[in-house]
């Protein structure tokens, strides 16, 4: 039952990948930036708890949760803080406590509540993936890489997804210090536990097309596909590579795809007004 509601989870996370894809499309129109990552709030699944004091507190955690996905931080910061107070040792609420400092621009908050959650349940892969990437972003590099592993390594042993922190940790290593080789070390790692995980099918797709290796490009980017639904950014790259080997059928059909199945795209507004 266990595995089942994981690999639900796992599913639930990738919509949130081709929702985010969508939605940040204009993120990579500048060809030197790298495509947007999963955010923090959509690699925290809850994992099954070590440590439930009482129902009181859980069904606080939880409502913390939903408040959270609905966006009303200061709510879900409320509730949160109130939880913790009254059950300490309970290192699921801390961890979402720690999400919703970070949301509000509060890394202090959100450090304290990540190092406390750590102390409880060091052992958790989804804690320090989060805590990886919180880390990331503060510039935190090295410490980043060292929790995106451990995470990794912790996944290998619970049943988890040790694709998602590698896929993070090339993610890191690329866009914040502009390692291209520690970035593709990762992203193969990724493919290694997961070949069809389309994130990261995406990621190297990206990563070949900078490198101007467009046929490994294509190759990634159709594995991708396979996987899951075209969307703007996916579509956008797809063009790119097209034109970059000289096919132009392939590069006017998925020019077309894009202008009729979202017209009101960042990418199709690219397409329409400059050369991509």
């Amino acid at each position: 039952m266990i595995h089942m509601i994981q690999k639900i989870l796992y599913n639930v996370s990738v919509l949130w990948l081709i929702l985010l894809l969508s939605a940040c499309g204009k993120n990579i129109q500048q060809e030197d930036s790298m495509p947007p990552e999963i955010t923090m709030a959509d690699t925290w699944q809850g994992q099954q708890e070590a440590y439930v004091p009482n129902e009181i507190a859980k069904n606080k955690m939880l409502r913390g949760r939903e408040y959270y996905k609905m966006g009303k931080n200061k709510l879900a910061l409320d509730i949160l803080k109130e939880t913790v107070a009254q059950t300490p040792e309970y290192a699921d609420a801390h961890h979402l406590l720690a999400l919703v400092y970070n949301t509000m621009n509060t890394p202090k908050g959100a450090r304290w509540h990540y190092k406390k959650a750590l102390s409880l349940k060091n052992n958790d892969p989804m804690l320090h993936n989060s805590y990886g990437q919180f880390l990331c972003h503060q510039q935190a590099w090295e410490a980043a890489d060292k929790h995106f592993l451990s995470s990794a390594e912790h996944a290998k042993s619970q049943n988890w997804y040790p694709e998602i922190p590698y896929t993070n940790a090339g993610w890191c290593a690329f866009t914040y210090k502009n390692n291209i080789s520690q970035a593709e070390s990762y992203f193969r790692q990724a493919l290694e536990h997961n070949s069809k995980y389309p994130r990261v099918l995406y990621l190297m797709a990206w990563l070949q097309y900078k490198e101007k290796k467009y046929e490994q490009a294509r190759h990634y980017l159709e594995g991708y596909e396979r996987e899951a639904k075209p969307f703007p950014p996916t579509l956008l790259l797809r063009i790119r590579i097209e034109r970059a080997l000289n096919n132009v059928e392939m590069e006017q059909k998925y020019t077309l795809y894009l202008r009729q199945n979202f017209p009101l795209s960042q990418e199709a507004l690219t397409i329409n007004q400059s050369t991509p």
